[in-house]
């Protein structure tokens, strides 16, 4: 079977906020990309999530809550 991908931005705003999120994501486990201009508008800065069929639902449901605890703060 095909691998299935699917692309997922969160827009978070701030270059810096993004970067420190992407960065602790990584030191998670997580690969993450932090999207920022000029590739986006300014204060459009977003992480960009991108989830295959190859990702199992543990894995998809640690990033959910690891990602909710980086953005309470």
């Amino acid at each position: 079977f095909p691998v299935t991908i699917r692309i997922i931005p969160i827009i978070i705003g701030d270059a810096k906020q993004t970067l420190n999120i992407a960065k602790k994501l990584e030191e998670k486990g997580f690969l993450v990309g932090a999207i920022r201009y000029p590739t986006v508008e300014k204060n459009k800065a977003r992480l960009r999530i991108t989830f295959s069929s190859e990702h199992k639902k543990s894995q998809i449901e640690k990033l959910a809550k690891d990602l909710v605890g980086l953005l309470k703060n």
